[in-house]
């Protein structure tokens, strides 16, 4: 609500408000909830971006099942992985409990 009300103080302060016939008659009150319904719909998603995010979601679901089944596949790769995993924590609890 901050970028708000700062515009409707920037429009009524420069006196924009009197060259707007529009909002001759509003208060600035009603001029900030003018306002904050024209961002909430600008914030709105568009079917486009709805559909690229879904799209994305789609896309690294693939990603990550190929990779899980690869892995499941290949027993070395398991054990590599494994191997990794524990080594790292090791390192990291030591350095953070150390």
């Amino acid at each position: 609500m901050g970028c708000v009300y700062f515009i409707t103080l920037l429009l009524c302060g420069n006196h924009l408000c009197a060259q707007i016939p529009a909002t001759k008659q509003l208060s600035t009150k009603d001029l900030q909830a003018l306002l904050a319904g024209a961002f909430h719909e600008l914030r709105e998603k568009s079917r486009a971006r709805r559909l690229w995010e879904w799209g994305k979601l789609f896309y690294a679901t693939y990603g990550w099942g190929m990779t899980g089944l690869t892995v499941y596949r290949d027993p070395q790769l398991v054990l590599t992985i494994l191997r990794a995993v524990w080594t790292s924590t090791k390192w990291a609890a030591w350095f953070f409990l150390a």
